[in-house]
């Protein structure tokens, strides 16, 4: 089990290493799969981010939003502007997902549209852990052997070992409330 989540459809919804979504009813005890392909890079669940009407999942074959009632559901891979087909992790603001991948490369979708934000890691390739916002709506993320960096602002900002963190190797990273 990658990823589990409680949606707002009041299901839990669970991601795993080889088999695809399941959505449980947990009040009623029953279970199914949620086929998101038929086998493939798609059934390699990184990431479920539950919002108002569905669920965003992130595999390591692309990015899948599909509705809660499973009415429809859309995919996303590179030949739409994902920077990479293995998402690692994902992040709402507002209207906005937020989609980190192990590529040193975060894209904002807005509007059914990519914006890709190469970090500023020199020529080393960096695998993004998670991603979260500040109260300013500063991007950060937690990567595997750079720290933290913020994605947007001004100007580029890494916190490293050195800054005081207590590894460059981080395995998350969430907002507090203040």
């Amino acid at each position: 089990i990658t990823s589990i989540v409680k949606g707002e459809d009041g299901n839990l919804w669970i991601g795993s290493e080889s088999e695809g979504v399941y959505k449980w009813n947990y009040r009623s005890g029953g279970s199914f799969l949620t086929h998101v392909a038929d086998n493939g890079p798609l059934y390699h669940i990184n990431f479920l981010l539950p919002v108002k009407n569905g669920i965003w999942i992130a595999s390591k074959g692309g990015l899948r939003y599909v509705n809660y009632d499973l009415s429809g559901s859309v995919t996303y891979t590179m030949e739409d502007g994902l920077p990479s087909n293995n998402i690692s992790c994902l992040y709402a603001e507002g209207e906005n997902i937020w989609i980190a991948s192990n590529i040193s490369v975060v894209a904002r979708f807005s509007r059914g549209k990519f914006e890709q934000h190469i970090l500023n890691t020199g020529e080393t390739v960096v695998n993004i852990i998670g991603i979260s916002a500040d109260v300013d709506g500063g991007i950060w993320v937690a990567t595997d052997g750079k720290g933290i960096i913020r994605v947007n602002g001004d100007e580029p900002l890494s916190l490293l070992k050195a800054s005081g963190l207590e590894s460059n190797y981080c395995q998350g990273i969430l907002r507090d409330k203040y």
